[in-house]
């Protein structure tokens, strides 16, 4: 997935191979700021606005995930947060679109609207594992991936269409633009602590969801 082109956002990935190489496994505390800088409160409060929980745990930890449904990195760092709940109190999402030419933005509408009905954890794991349509024109990519959310959350929802949508499709939009506003390109965003995490990276969210625990 696309990241972020500036120095300070190199891919995680890569930084974290680099700090095995360097120096041998880290520990929590030794966790790079160049892999997973500070974030300011007041970039933090403003994601969280209009963020909802859409996963639940037994631990402690705050998570706020900016994703998009049909992004493969959204979906890793998804899978393995599911394996450490016991570590995690609540995972806030913030819904972006980064892939309109796949119509992910109406399957981000679709678990908007779950959510409201209480139904978000569920339709987050739905999401999540939703085919990908192919690549096309935004007007064509989105009927796409309508024929597939409505065989989907039909029962839920009814027959989805983009009028019914459309008030999650300009909420996506706003937190699109947010996220645009701040720097934050690509996906996902893993953000708990005070510290961003841009990109998967199994082994650094690992390490952020340890330390402090």
């Amino acid at each position: 997935m696309k990241m972020v082109k500036t120095a300070l956002f190199m891919p995680a990935v890569f930084l974290l191979a680099m700090g095995f190489i360097m120096g041998g496994a880290m520990d929590a505390g030794a966790l790079s700021k160049e892999i997973a800088p500070d974030v300011p409160p007041a970039i933090v409060e403003k994601l969280l606005a209009d963020a909802k929980v859409y996963m639940t745990g037994s631990g402690s930890k705050e998570v706020l995930l900016l994703a998009d449904p049909f992004c493969e990195n959204s979906r890793n760092t998804y899978r393995l947060l599911q394996t450490r709940l016991e570590q995690i109190r609540t995972v806030k999402i913030l819904w972006v679109s980064r892939f309109p030419q796949n119509g992910s933005e109406v399957a981000a509408a679709a678990v908007m609207k779950m959510q409201a009905l209480g139904k978000g954890e569920s339709a987050l794991k739905t999401a999540f594992n939703l085919d990908i349509p192919l690549s096309a024109k935004i007007e064509k990519a989105r009927m796409n991936a309508l024929v597939i959310v409505n065989e989907k959350f039909r029962m839920d929802l009814g027959e989805m269409n983009l009028q019914r949508l459309k008030p999650e499709l300009e909420q996506l939009q706003k937190n699109t633009n947010l996220a645009k506003e701040i720097g934050y390109t690509g996906t996902p965003h893993f953000i708990v602590d005070g510290r961003v995490l841009h990109g998967h990276s199994a082994s650094a969210i690992r390490i952020l969801l340890k330390q402090g625990s």
